[in-house]
């Protein structure tokens, strides 16, 4: 992988004010804030195991996996792509982070990743994905480990927020990654073989969370009965 190198956890530094304003000013409709007060039942969910994955990026062992999926870890060096200041560096993570989370619940196929959540749910939601993107590009983790690191299909790692991981089928993994790598390939202006690099790897992860017997347990489209 010539363009890779090997994530890194940078040290847990005070954000600006104006940074941490910028963070939690949570988009509360694109995390399901605004959904209707009447929702179907839950989604069936996996297993957690019983001990939580390390978030130490790059200390994996190759026998390490979840779930009987062999953990992957990322080796990808696109933090300049987002500019030299950490600063411009958040704030593009925070776009990849919002708009990503906006298609998912835009879309009624994966609008029910998430119920409706609370305030500060949504503040973490966002948290969280940005975190997940910087590790993913290779940035610095100003905010803290990323919960799972990116061994975790990071765009439904809802357990990063203290809800059960949902079993997804192989299409809606597909869907939720889709959405994740176009924000994601467009905001780090990746070129063809880096996008198919990013989107092996997170195909790769995405296995931990199908359920080949899961079908549209995330949709809330009319035609599957959701409101």
């Amino acid at each position: 992988m010539s363009s890779a190198r090997r994530s890194r956890i940078g040290p847990r530094v005070a954000l600006p004010l104006m940074t941490l304003l910028l963070v939690s000013c949570g988009e509360s409709r694109s995390s399901g804030h605004d959904a209707p007060a009447s929702q179907p039942s839950p989604v069936k969910v996996t297993e957690a195991p019983s001990d939580s994955v390390e978030s130490e990026l790059g200390e994996s062992g190759a026998g390490d996996s979840l779930d009987g999926v062999p953990i992957r870890v990322a080796s990808f060096d696109y933090c300049d792509r987002a500019g030299s200041p950490p600063f411009d560096q958040l704030m593009v993570m925070k776009s990849i982070a919002t708009t990503y989370d906006t298609l998912r619940w835009n879309d009624c196929r994966t609008a029910g990743l998430t119920p409706p959540l609370e305030q500060s749910q949504v503040l973490r939601w966002q948290a969280y994905l940005i975190n997940y993107s910087m590790a993913m590009a290779g940035c610095p983790l100003t905010l803290g480990p990323a919960e799972g690191g990116t061994g975790t299909f990071g765009p439904a790692n809802i357990r990063a927020i203290g809800l059960p991981n949902p079993a997804l089928s192989r299409d809606e993994a597909r869907l939720l990654l889709d959405k994740y790598l176009e924000t994601f390939a467009h905001s780090l202006h990746l070129l063809p073989d880096e996008r198919a690099e990013i989107e092996a790897f997170l195909w790769g992860t995405a296995q931990t969370m199908v359920d080949t017997a899961a079908t549209g347990i995330l949709s809330r489209c009319e035609h599957d009965g959701g409101t």
